[in-house]
């Protein structure tokens, strides 16, 4: 069991060391909005005048999202059959595509240069056509484009998070109660107290609709302990004592909503001399443990787009 806690501290310090490329970048903000999967098909507009043009619609898919964009103009009532209709303004965010003729204008060389990574536009000569027709799926030939989309519609749509984020977070962890594994003719021990301890981590979001995140973290920390002549040779009768112990564990939180709980895999070093003889001292021990989140790393984002 030794052996398995050294193993799961190392593989901790190893993730935590090896973070995503970009990571520091990335925000919990949210990055947009998507089209639920309910079966609607949900129409977006061009504009003409600065308004809906209604001659022509793109229906959107689920797998591109979009954002709203907020100016002065961005919402506007328009007359649908005698109905005044409330229409907001979003953004398809992504590479826009370069007209075919102005790519061959730059020149391979440049144009090369200029499509490479983190480029402004992408070279796509199958939708020169393609997104000038009505009724068509948003996809990649409508990126960096402005549509309208009408209120309603909007307010369905499901807020949209980067689950790829992952920063390095510093929290403190209580443990309610520890679960001593068997040692020698010691029987298995649950026993409560007082523990706290640091939480040193790296969080990563595993959902883009929910405030949710799991992260390995290595706890080191401080534990009361009570001896009694069940788990310490040096004592006799009746007799108890209170002592305390340094811990260093591993595990795993899981956080919804800035809601902690995890679990742990742990040792403690008795600090006192009753702790030479004390039954369980350097054994490990498993724990139920609820973390509360002092410092999490945050940066702006870039600002992702549909790839």
């Amino acid at each position: 069991m030794e052996r398995s806690l050294c193993s799961l501290v190392t593989l901790i310090l190893a993730t935590i060391c090896a973070a995503q490329d970009g990571s520091a970048d990335r925000t919990d903000d949210p990055i947009g909005f998507r089209k639920p999967m309910n079966g609607t098909a949900y129409h977006v507009y061009p504009s003409k005048n600065g308004k809906p043009d209604l001659s022509k619609h793109y229906v959107l898919n689920h797998r591109v999202f979009v954002q709203k964009e907020v100016c002065a103009a961005c919402e506007q009532e328009v007359d649908v059959n005698g109905t005044k209709v409330k229409f907001i303004r979003v953004h398809i965010p992504g590479k826009p595509c370069i007209p075919e003729a102005d790519f061959k204008n730059l020149g391979e060389d440049v144009a090369d240069q200029r499509m490479g990574r983190g480029s402004e536009f992408q070279r796509c000569p199958e939708c020169e056509q393609l997104a000038q027709l009505s009724g068509g799926s948003i996809d990649r030939c409508h990126y960096g484009r402005s549509y309208w989309i009408r209120s309603v519609d909007f307010e369905e749509f499901d807020m949209e998070y980067l689950a790829g984020r992952n920063v390095p977070t510093i929290g403190i962890l209580t443990l309610p109660w520890i679960y001593r594994f068997e040692r020698g003719d010691k029987a298995p021990l649950v026993e409560g107290g007082f523990s706290i301890s640091a939480a040193l981590g790296w969080k990563f979001r595993v959902s883009a609709r929910q405030e949710m995140s799991l992260f390995p973290v290595v706890a080191p920390g401080f534990r009361s302990l009570n001896y009694t002549t069940a788990n310490n040779s040096a004592l006799e009768g009746d007799a108890s004592e209170s002592g305390s112990a340094l811990t260093i564990a591993g595990g795993l939180i899981f956080e919804w909503e800035k809601k902690q709980v995890g679990i742990l895999l742990g040792t403690d070093t008795p600090l006192n001399d009753l702790g030479k003889t004390y039954a369980y001292g350097g054994a490990p021990w498993l724990a139920f443990t609820i973390g509360y989140d002092l410092y999490t790393a945050d940066s702006k984002a870039k600002g992702p787009t549909n790839e």
